[in-house]
Parts: structure tokens; sequence; C-alpha cells
């Protein structure tokens, strides 16, 4: 449960919490953004069928690549910030150890 003197204070860190939402909204902004490519290729295979399923075939490829990538952006940032919360363990065990 976050409290609001942890919010406050910078006890409790959201960041990894707003990183899992922005990955939703990125994975939905490539996905509408694929989607848009596949309906202007289907407008390209009127002038020229090659060059349209060309940038069909590409769509699909550079969705996969485009959400594995944001996906390891996304988890590197939740990374850094669950090494801050890791540190702070340690510091404190260190601490009751003295």
């Amino acid at each position: 449960m976050l409290k609001v003197s942890d919010f406050v204070g910078f006890e409790k860190m959201i960041a990894v919490t707003v990183v899992k939402v922005l990955y939703w909204f990125g994975l939905a902004a490539i996905a509408i953004g694929g989607i848009v490519n596949i309906v202007g290729s289907f407008r390209t295979m009127g002038y020229s069928f090659s060059m349209g399923l060309g940038q069909f075939l590409l769509t699909f490829i550079g969705i996969a690549v485009a959400a594995v990538l944001w996906r390891v952006l996304c988890e590197l940032y939740i990374v850094v910030f669950s090494m801050h919360d890791r540190l702070g363990e340690i510091r404190d065990r260190l601490s009751k150890q003295d």
C-alpha cells in the first residue's frame, strides 16, 4: 500500500508502475501504426502490386521488431529502478549489522 508520506518523501518508487503503463500505451501505438501502414500498403498495391506486397510484409516484420525493442527498453528502465530498490535494501541491512 502506497502511503502519501512514502510518495512525498520518495521512499517508494512509482516509476516501475509508470513504465508498465507506458509499455502498454507504446505497444498500442506500435499496433495502430502497423495497422495504418498495412492499410497504406493496400492502397499502394493498387498502383504497384509488388511494391505494396513488400510494404505489407515489411510492416509485419517492423511491428515485431518494434514490439521487441520497446519491451527491452522498458525492461531496462525497470532494471535500473529495481537496482535502486535492492541497493536500498542492502544499505538497510548493512546499517542493522553495525
